[in-house]
Order: structure tokens, then sequence, then C-alpha cells
């Protein structure tokens, strides 16, 4: 599994000075619900799967400041019938690059943030919700309802374009790993370099915050190798 697809297509709405300025900004001297103050002194959510255990442990997903797993499964996507699922999942971008699988659901996931009207199939898309949390992550102010508003839209957005092409839809907890992966990059990593979102520092961002491999638990597919 290439989580690189999911690697956050957000920067295109932020612009690189953005970014670069976003170590200027004043320490914050509070948080809002469900966040904690990091060693910088700056807002920053749990990890994915939170203190209260690793994604996946079946319970509530962690404490109630972790990124959104719900109570999905550790190796949530292996199973016959998320299998099937995959190997009838084809995706064509807007560049015209084709893949399949589940490297497919997460180039459909990465790109349901903002939609693609020249992708086969065409996505609709999350925008309004994107650019929101854009913008609130700058400035460290997003709340858990806006960064899982965008959540449930991409998921949304990501089930329907499977079933469009499949017939089917990955099972409930299997996409809430996708959601979840794509929430902990939009509120931790959208400042960190990722104006290029291949940047090694946007990399080791989404691996220091759990993102990504909180993905490959949740999830149980082959590790990116992002994070090794």
């Amino acid at each position: 599994m290439k989580l690189f697809n999911l690697i956050w297509v957000l920067a295109l709405a932020v612009a690189g000075l953005a970014c670069d300025n976003w170590t200027d900004q004043p320490v914050v001297t509070g948080c809002n619900p469900g966040f904690i103050i990091n060693s910088d002194g700056r807002c920053e959510r749990g990890s994915i799967g939170g203190s209260g255990g690793s994604a996946g442990t079946g319970g509530s997903g962690g404490s109630a400041g972790s990124a959104g797993t719900g109570g999905t499964g550790v190796g949530a996507c292996t199973n016959a019938e998320d299998d099937a699922v995959y190997a009838d999942l084809v995706f064509t971008n807007d560049d015209g690059d084709t893949t399949t699988g589940s490297d497919a659901a997460s180039a459909i996931a990465s790109d349901c943030v903002f939609g693609s009207g020249l992708s086969d199939p065409t996505l609709r898309g999350c925008a309004d919700l994107a650019g929101e949390v854009v913008v609130c992550a700058i400035s460290n102010t997003c709340t858990p309802a806006q960064v899982q508003a965008l959540s449930d839209c991409v998921e949304s957005c990501m089930q329907n374009a499977i079933m469009e092409v499949t017939g089917s839809m990955l099972t409930a907890e299997c996409g809430a790993c996708y959601s979840a992966s794509v929430s902990c990059s939009a509120e931790l990593c959208a400042t960190s370099g990722c104006s290029n979102p291949t940047s090694s520092d946007c990399v080791q961002c989404r691996c220091d915050n759990d993102c990504t491999p909180g993905f490959d638990r949740c999830s149980g597919l082959a590790p990116s190798g992002a994070c090794d």
C-alpha cells in the first residue's frame, strides 16, 4: 500500500509563504477542546489512537483528543469483503495515472479533498471544508467538529466513488482508517513545509504525529515505508 497518494494535496490551498511564516507565529496560551499543548507550546491533537491505546484496539479508539479512528480494529482492511472491493477497483486521476486496489482507494481519498472533474470516476470533493481546515490549521484554531466534518466528507466521497466503480464499498471500519489519516494530516501537517506534500518535512510530520503509522496499523495493509 503506497500512502503517498494520501500525502496531502491540502498544501495546494496553502501558499508556501504561509507555511514558512508559521514559524514566526506567537506561542498560544490555550487550546480548543480535544487539543493538547505540545513541547513548543502550540496546540495539537493526539496521535491516531491517542493515549488510550494504538489505533484499533477495539475500544473508543483512544482519548477524546485522538484523530477520529472511532472503534476501528487493527487490520480493518484485511478481510474478504474489502479484498473483493480492492480486486475490482480501478481509478484514473486527472493526470491520466491509473492505480488499482488499495492504491486506488488512497488516490481517490486524496483527490476527494478538493475534488476532480477530470478523473475517472469524477469526484465532487470537499473543497469548502478543506479550505476551512487549511485556514484554521495555520492558526491552530481547528475544532474537532471542523476536522471531523472534513473527514466524514472525504470518506463519503471515497466510498461513493468506489461504489460507482465496483458496485460495492469498503467496510465502514476500513473506510474510517482512510478518513482518520486525512484528519490527522489536515490538522497537524498542513503547515509543516507542505507547500510540497512530498517534502521531507511534510513526510516527517505525518510520521512524527502517527498519521502514516496509524493508518498502517488501522488498515493492516503493507506499510509504505515512508517512516522507516
